[in-house]
């Protein structure tokens, strides 16, 4: 999922230093703190608020920003002050101790951002999950309430030049300092802008399409408008992407390898895991913990019926729907003995247009706003066409996965900040770990169970190719006898079959065990609770782990204890 919320840009420190807990409630700090750690220029305002106002965010001209260590080392002192003004809360019961511990947790995990500003900075400029590759998605679903929101809009259009410019002559200056991307990577950055010029420099560009309905459907006359989006989308935007192609074009970088081969690369990996699975674990640690969970699904594996497997490899056991709202509309039925319920949701599934199809996740699920009702449209996107084969994709996506999760959080009565500040091991470990679980649904309890350790064991296998990749300097032949012994590759497996992972994994460090280890984790905490709660249902866990919201699993684990 390609999940969109605040990016937490510049923070400017305003007030955590100065505030005391006398003088303060504590719902008003956070109110306060909300303000805070958003940017007015941040376009995710107008994808995350109905009415910003109302929470005292005033929006101002929406750019995409562009981030300097100077930046970095502001928000590094911000968030020990507010570490420092949470953590003088002592007397807080109920929510609000927990929505203080998960934000002392949330800003601790950030400390150290300004020590790998190249990376964390340079990420942005991907070919696949970042956010200059998915921005026309971000457009896409922009909402337009107001002449105000036209305005802001074109701005954030205008002003694109700028900023990818920064990001391509920043990646120029990370190549200098042995922390840019592989030659690999670079060429399907420059496809990839490539692509996006071409596409939004012509009438047919679907970005041109949306607009001109929405504005027709305006609560003011839009139409004044719609020459001025058609120019800015054909010149300003195709030129910061063609612009942005012909710069790094000039790169001639080193063959794409892991990050033991950059500047600092194996520090930052170590950082970026603990960050992306939401755990304080080395590499080390999480060894163990995966050779554990392997072993004991080996164990598992050697009992199971061999006709079952046989079964497995064929994709056919996924019950036949007529569209993915349909299944997701019976999948709500199926779940409600294991998950609470969360009322209505409003929705639409849409197909990911062809124009960006080639660089788009299989499919992404956009958060709902923080002041949400049931009259306002969520969106989940499909890439591609409705097949049956996508039940588990549907479930991650949808019902029990990201769309239920962030709807529950919405019930919660945490405060607002919460919905903001979200953590992605979380939410991408929960949709992970329930599009295993509801294969039970579908299939014999003895096949459900087959499905999850095979794909625990593939996620497992997985992981160990990004730590081996990153961490332990791997090239594209130890990744492929790796596979090989593990029986994950046949004996005469070539590296060429390979490659496209291996580039892959380079090109995002992390990100596989953002939802393998996150999701291997959450089972262990459920088989703790098995072990340890005497009225144990798989409903209670559930209940349990959401009632946290979206938090790091250290402030999970506590309160599960």
């Amino acid at each position: 999922m390609k999940k969109i919320m605040m990016t937490l840009l510049v923070v400017v420190l305003l007030l955590s230093g100065c505030t005391t807990v006398e003088a303060v409630p504590f719902e008003t700090y956070l109110d306060q703190l909300l303000v805070e750690v958003i940017d007015a220029q941040d376009i995710g305002i107008n994808l995350s608020f109905v009415n910003p106002e109302a929470y005292g965010i005033e929006p101002g001209h929406y750019e995409l920003g562009f981030n300097t260590l100077d930046d970095y080392e502001t928000s590094h002192t911000f968030y020990k002050e507010t570490i420092k003004t949470l953590k003088s809360y002592k007397k807080l019961e109920g929510q609000e101790a927990i929505d203080r511990d998960v934000l002392i947790s949330y800003f601790e995990s950030h400390l150290d951002d300004a020590k790998y500003y190249d990376y964390l900075e340079g990420d942005a400029l991907g070919y696949a999950r970042s956010m200059i590759a998915n921005i026309a998605t971000y457009l896409e679903v922009y909402q337009f309430r107001s002449e105000a929101d036209v305005l802001r809009y074109l701005n954030f259009i205008e002003t694109l030049p700028i900023y990818l410019e920064a990001y391509a002559e920043f990646e120029i200056e990370r190549q200098s300092r042995n922390t840019g991307y592989g030659q690999e990577i670079i060429d399907e950055i420059i496809q990839m802008a490539k692509n996006t010029a071409l596409e939004s420099s012509s009438d047919d560009y679907f970005l041109i399409r949306i607009f001109n309905e929405k504005m027709g459907n305006a609560d003011f006359d839009g139409s004044q408008y719609i020459e001025t989006h058609r120019d800015l989308l054909k010149q300003n935007y195709a030129k910061a992407y063609q612009d942005l192609a012909d710069v790094l074009s000039t790169i001639e970088a080193q063959e794409t390898q892991g990050l033991y081969y950059s500047e600092n690369g194996q520090a930052y990996y170590e950082y970026a895991l603990k960050q992306n699975t939401g755990l304080d674990m080395s590499v080390k640690e999480i060894n163990v913990m995966l050779q554990k969970a392997f072993t004991q699904n080996v164990l598992k594996i050697q009992s199971v019926d061999q006709s079952l497997i046989e079964v497995l490899y064929t994709d056919d056991f996924y019950p036949h729907y007529e569209s993915g709202k349909a299944l997701l509309d019976d999948m709500r039925l199926l779940m409600r003995d294991d998950f609470p319920e969360i009322g209505p949701v409003n929705y639409v599934i849409n197909q990911v247009d062809p124009s960006m199809a080639e660089n788009a996740s299989p499919a992404y699920y956009f958060t709902p706003y923080v002041d949400y009702d049931v009259s306002m449209e969520q969106y989940i996107f499909i890439n591609g066409v409705h097949e049956d084969s996508l039940f588990n994709t549907y479930a991650h996506e949808g019902f029990p996965g990201h769309m239920y999760q962030f709807n529950y959080n919405l019930k919660l009565g945490m405060h607002p900040i919460r919905n903001i500040l979200t953590v992605g091991s979380n939410s991408e470990g929960w949709a992970n770990y329930v599009e295993n679980y509801v294969v039970k649904y579908v299939t014999s309890d003895a096949f459900a169970d087959l499905y999850t350790i095979n794909e625990t064991l593939t996620q497992i296998v997985t992981v160990m190719l990004d730590i081996g990749i990153h961490y332990e300097g791997w090239h594209l032949d130890d990744m492929v006898d790796y596979l090989i012994d593990m029986g994950f590759a046949l004996e005469n497996a070539t590296t060429d079959e390979f490659k496209d992972l291996y580039i892959y994994i380079a090109a995002h460090p992390a990100v596989y065990p953002m939802y393998y280890v996150s999701s291997i984790y959450i089972q262990n905490l459920k088989e703790e609770a098995q072990k340890s709660w005497d009225d144990y249902s798989d409903y209670k866990f559930h209940e349990a782990f959401l009632n946290m919201g979206s938090s790091r699993f250290d402030v999970i684990a506590s309160y599960l204890d």
